[in-house]
């Protein structure tokens, strides 16, 4: 009965017997009654199938909603992964400007520097060579 649905018939007739032993019921009314009660565990057997085939539908439905709402979250990492890389490689492109600026700024300030150095030198040996020890004093030697 429970893979099949049906019932065998040396079942029927021991429920029909089993019926005739315990009641005062007309062969007809136990006929009756094993068909209404064989229908009736047809009929739970048959709502048993379709809730089983519903729950299976559902369980297929929330797998593709599982595996959809996956999918999203899957580009969305990669999204996000990729919104990462790129601000990674701006900073360190910004980065790399610093630095190369820095360094310019360095090499041309060392310049001024050393034109500033090389122009006090001059005067300092001009006034050196002339006896001044500042503009406007002197050195007596």
């Amino acid at each position: 009965m429970l893979r099949t649905g049906e019932v065998p018939e040396d079942d029927l007739d021991y429920l029909r017997s089993a019926l005739a032993a315990r009641t005062e019921l007309t062969p007809a009314q136990i006929d009756s009654r094993v068909e209404q009660a064989v229908q009736q565990a047809q009929d739970l057997r048959a709502e048993a199938e379709q809730r089983l085939e519903d729950a299976r539908a559902q369980a297929e439905e929330a797998m593709a909603a599982a595996e959809t709402r996956a999918q999203e979250l899957r580009a969305e990492a990669e999204q996000r992964l990729q919104e990462a890389k790129d601000q990674a490689i701006a900073a360190a492109e910004k980065a790399r400007h610093a630095a190369i600026w820095s360094a310019l700024f360095l090499a041309v300030s060392s310049l001024v520097a050393a034109v500033a150095a090389w122009m006090g030198a001059i005067k300092g040996g001009a006034d050196r060579d002339a006896g001044r020890v500042w503009k406007g004093l002197t050195r007596r030697r």
